[in-house]
Formats: C-alpha cells, sequence, structure tokens
C-alpha cells in the first residue's frame, strides 16, 4: 500500500490505509499488478502472497509472476532475520536474469518516535544486526543475484504522503502525531 501511496498517480482521493493493519491484509492473498511511475518512467509492480508459510496454494501465481519480473523485492515485515529456507524458497522461483534486493519494514507505531533522539535514525544497533543477518542470509542463498537490502518504516513513509478516510481514524491520528 506504501508502494501505491508513494507512485500511483490515479489513486482515488481518501483510499490510503484501507487495507493497513485492521488484520484482514496483513499478507497478500491474491495476484495483484498495479501500474506506477517513478520520475515519470513506468513500471509494473506485481504483488503476489508470499513464501514464508506453506505457498502451495499460491504456487502458480507466484510462478506466473516471477516469469515476468525482472526484479524482485522481498519485504520482511517482522524485526527478525528471515531464515535461509526462505531464501531458499525464493531461489527456486527465480530466473537467471532477476535481481533481488530485500526490504526490512522496521515495525513501529508513532510512539516510537516521540523524542527528538528517536527522529536522528530509524536503525538503532538492534535494528543494524537484524539488517545484517537478512542480508547474509540472502547472500549466501542466492548469491550474486542478492543485491542487497534496504530498511525502511513504510509507516512514516505511508503518514507522509497518504491520504486516509474518515473510517481510517487511528492512521488519520499517526499521521497528525508525526507530521506534527
Amino acid at each position: 500500500d506504501t508502494f501505491r501511496i508513494l507512485f500511483d498517480d490515479n489513486r482515488k482521493p481518501n483510499s490510503d490505509g484501507l487495507i493497513v493493519g485492521d488484520g484482514r491484509y496483513d499478507f497478500t492473498k491474491d495476484y495483484n499488478k498495479y501500474d506506477l511511475k517513478i520520475n515519470n518512467k513506468p513500471f509494473i509492480l506485481i504483488d503476489v502472497p508470499g513464501i514464508e508459510g506453506k505457498e502451495e496454494d499460491y504456487k502458480d501465481c507466484i510462478k506466473d509472476a516471477l516469469s515476468q519480473a525482472h526484479c524482485v523485492f522481498y519485504v520482511n515485515g517482522h524485526n527478525k532475520k528471515p531464515d535461509s529456507a526462505i531464501a531458499s524458497k525464493i531461489k527456486k522461483y527465480l530466473g537467471d536474469w532477476v535481481e533481488v534486493h530485500s526490504i526490512h519494514n522496521i515495525r513501529g507505531d508513532v510512539s516510537h518516535y516521540e523524542e527528538e533522539e528517536e527522529r536522528i535514525s530509524l536503525i538503532n544497533q538492534d535494528i543494524a544486526k537484524i539488517g545484517l543477518e537478512i542480508t547474509s542470509a540472502f547472500k549466501e542463498s542466492l548469491g550474486d543475484v542478492y543485491k542487497g537490502n534496504l530498511q525502511v518504516q513504510a509507516l512514516l513513509a505511508m503518514c507522509a504522503k497518504g491520504n486516509f478516510p474518515d473510517e481510517r481514524k487511528s492512521l488519520r491520528k499517526s499521521q497528525e502525531k508525526l507530521l506534527r
């Protein structure tokens, strides 16, 4: 949803955050394709179900999406390193031409950024260690196709640009507080 908020010029007003954090959409269940632009350059973002657990129900859509992919972003939404089994699962779906990047979405709510010193950097010692562990696990399993890890806080990015509907009061409140 954050990618769509940041890069979809055609998104509907007050449609942001509808699928975030209410429990129903904590992981992708369907193949979703988004036509987006970064710096006026079009690209297609394909969102597919994850492979952290039993992906058998989604195997065909994962294969279909990855057969079209030039670049894969694996989003780790937990403050822990993925095990090598996940990286190995990713590898079995890849073609030789695909680059893989990992994105570590640092979990945290607005209360984590109340003090000025907490806003200087999202990355403390524990988060930095997780980033190194993610990089190590992916590099070991994927080799040269693995291009690195990016650590982000999607809540901050979403709140910076989001246009939340009235029914998402908690997100609107977080956004107001973060922007203040």
